[in-house]
């Protein structure tokens, strides 16, 4: 089959069947009966935003009809368009744990984005600290996509950010720190208190700014006392987060200290 060439009539219908949980059985020796790249393409036609249920349904018939091995071949391809299609294919037909990572890491930004898009069905401490890594991607995407990810996966990502934030002999850097913030502020955790204020005079603004969000959700001892202390920033977005993390907190007391 050509590259773009469309699959066909009765492979798609097959595969409707199962996402609509009919005649699974019959759906899946039809699709059987099609070359594996034809049943590989199928899936990748299907791979746009769908419910979990028939997502799931997907999930569960791709190993047998082994386009989940297909797609972990085309992770390990060195062709970028091979490693970009098993990471857009993986959310619907399942991928090998060490295979995503590898995609997470991949050179190509392209790669990476797609990987860290669909990561959040993967809640595995490697698949974590991979997307805590790109906190600290150059590409702004990446970035953007492994902190929503990581948001997604909740409370199982707090070990492997305490651990990179806390981290001394490899800091984060500032576009990174102002990711991981954003990412502890949607959490929530009081864990992660100790860790987050300690950047409050962070030489960065944009550190700061989101420290003092993050004191707003994490609400350790002592954050009040910290975001008063920020009050006095030089920046007026830090002043300014300082003054709504404190309404948060109902510390409205503080308010006429703001210049």
């Amino acid at each position: 089959m050509k590259i773009g060439a469309r699959s066909s009539p009765s492979g798609a219908a097959a595969l409707d069947d199962i996402v609509q949980g009919q005649d699974v059985a019959a759906a899946t020796n039809v699709l059987l009966s099609l070359p594996l790249s034809e049943r590989t393409r199928l899936f990748e036609e299907r791979a746009e935003p769908i419910g979990l249920l028939e997502r799931l349904r997907l999930l569960e018939a791709a190993p047998l009809l082994q386009v989940t091995g297909s797609v972990s071949r085309m992770a390990r391809s060195n062709r970028v368009g091979h490693r970009a299609r098993a990471a857009r294919l993986m959310t619907v037909a399942g991928i090998a744990t060490i295979d995503l990572v590898r995609l997470l890491y991949d050179a190509k930004a392209e790669v990476r984005l797609l990987a860290a898009r669909g990561a959040s069905q993967h809640p595995d401490p490697s698949v974590i600290w991979a997307l805590v890594e790109m906190l600290g991607d150059p590409d702004e995407g990446c970035r953007a996509a492994a902190t929503a990810s990581l948001i997604d996966l909740g409370s199982l990502v707090t070990p492997s950010l305490e651990r990179a934030l806390d981290r001394v002999g490899r800091p984060l850097s500032p576009a990174a720190l102002v990711a991981a913030l954003r990412v502890a502020r949607a959490l929530g955790e009081s864990r992660l208190f100790p860790s987050v204020v300690r950047f409050r005079d962070h030489d960065d603004p944009r550190v700061r700014t989101m420290v003092a969000a993050c004191l707003a959700t994490t609400r350790g001892r002592g954050g009040a006392d910290a975001l008063e202390s920020m009050l006095g920033d030089p920046d007026p977005a830090v002043r300014t987060a300082a003054v709504g993390a404190l309404g948060t907190l109902q510390r409205w007391r503080l308010a006429p200290d703001i210049a």
